[in-house]
């Protein structure tokens, strides 16, 4: 179940948002520029909610399934014990199938 998230926590989410980018970059050199300018743009928590709604894995999560950097994904933050409460349960539901779709395993 989705909570009403403080400022602190959409301001620190969206931080950790904006860490998936450079993370990302600099374990694989991989830059989800889109990626950047929406969280940028909306918001980290909005962002994620909005790239959940959509259908399909996105290319940007295909990319870091080829290079091994899905631990570093939006998914798995979002999925994080420390953020989850920001999500609904589909929200969260989206995440985990994404991931196992590409056989990553969350972990615990």
């Amino acid at each position: 179940m989705t909570a009403m998230a403080t400022t602190t926590e959409t301001k620190a989410f969206h931080l950790e948002m904006r860490n998936v980018y450079f993370s990302v970059q600099r374990v694989s050199g991989y830059r989800a520029t889109r990626f950047l300018q929406l969280v940028d743009r909306i918001g980290g928590l909005e962002a994620a909610k909005r790239l959940l709604s959509a259908g399909d894995i996105s290319n940007g999560l295909t990319e870091l399934c080829l290079k091994g950097c899905l631990q570093h994904s939006m998914e798995c933050l979002v999925l994080d014990k420390k953020w989850r409460h920001l999500f609904t349960d589909d929200q969260l539901a989206t995440a985990q199938r994404r991931l196992e779709q590409l056989h990553y395993r969350v972990p615990a």
